[in-house]
């Protein structure tokens, strides 16, 4: 399921055909746009835009002081946080949500003052987060992911349109541009790219 709805990208660039392969070019778009803004891969081993489920063994670099930063953002909803030394992350290891508040935005879990588990650990593989991450649900994206995806999804068409064409004429030619991100998709989502895991994606 895609992020982006055809009529939404029709809306945008109505000089596209609609049909299966629009709808197709969006899902690919969307994946690519995903894994360029350093996404990483959902449960479900896919890259994606739309709200979708992480479970995610944080790393002790990602804990400082009361502050638990997650990979993804913007995060939805927390799931369950398990803090675990022995890596069992059993229903005793669990984190009460009432122990920490959700900065969604900027994707990290402050610990309570209050908190009953003593604090967040610093520990290999003691902390692990389900949640949820994404822009939203079909059809109810920000403009600016809207604008991008369906930009990337012209990018996309266009390519495949010239290289049918030039197979067709028998006529070689270089098109990796067009595989590639829409130079104006950085223009527009540039500020949502995960700088900090452009090395550990």
């Amino acid at each position: 399921m895609a992020l982006v709805t055809v009529a939404q990208v029709r809306e945008l660039l109505p000089e596209l055909a609609g049909g299966d392969p629009l709808s197709d070019a969006i899902e690919r778009a969307e994946a690519l746009i995903a894994a360029w803004l350093f996404f990483r891969a959902a449960d479900d081993g896919a890259f994606h835009l739309e709200d979708s489920t992480y479970t995610e063994v944080v790393e002790p670099r990602r804990v400082q002081g009361r502050e638990l930063h997650l990979r993804m953002r913007p995060i939805v909803s927390i799931t369950s946080i398990h803090q675990s030394p022995d890596e069992s992350y059993g229903a005793s290891d669990l984190v009460d949500a009432g122990d920490y508040e959700l900065q969604a935005r900027d994707g990290w879990v402050l610990s309570k003052l209050s908190n009953s588990f003593g604090g967040w650990s610093s520990g290999y593989r003691a902390i692990r987060a389900v949640y949820v991450a994404g822009f939203g649900t079909t059809g109810n994206a920000p403009e600016d992911v809207q604008l991008a995806v369906a930009w990337q999804t012209f990018h996309l068409l266009r390519g495949a349109w010239r290289l049918r064409t030039q197979q067709a004429d028998g006529v070689r030619d270089d098109i990796a541009a067009e595989r590639g991100i829409d130079p104006r998709v950085g223009e527009v989502l540039g500020h949502r790219r995960l700088w900090d895991f452009a090395v550990a994606a």
